[in-house]
């Protein structure tokens, strides 16, 4: 059949790597005249982490049924720079109110300038505990 030389096996197929430290680290709007390198990557750090506190909004089910806890997210900041592939690892016991007020939070990160390995952008990895 002709369709048949169209098609291609899955094991060709490759996705681009994702790394988890690289060259240049994304780095949050706001960081990119920090300083060092090491600077830089201890604000993105530190903005993340302000912008999580800042913007998650307790459930009220959950603040009322008195579950709380910590929920650990992987993400991914893509080649553009974009949050994608958002999961959770951890959740907490009986919070899905909580698993699902992680996972918005994160996804609704701002774009980032993207991490780059030899040049180029790259997808990077990040876990972080939301409380």
């Amino acid at each position: 059949m002709i369709t048949d030389i169209f098609e291609v096996p899955e094991d060709l197929i490759e996705e681009p790597e994702i790394f988890t430290i690289v060259e240049d680290m994304p780095v949050y709007p706001g960081c990119e005249g920090a300083g060092s390198k090491e600077e830089i990557q201890n604000c993105t750090n530190n903005e993340i982490y302000k912008y999580i506190a800042k913007n998650t909004k307790y459930p009220a089910m959950a603040k009322d049924a008195g579950v709380s806890g910590t929920v650990y997210i992987r993400y991914l900041v893509n080649e553009k720079g974009k949050v994608s592939n958002v999961e959770i690892l951890r959740g907490v016991a009986g919070g899905s109110s909580l698993d699902k007020e992680a996972v918005r939070v994160i996804e609704s990160l701002p774009s980032m300038k993207p991490g780059k390995q030899r040049g180029k952008p790259v997808r990077v990895q990040y876990t972080v505990p939301v409380k």
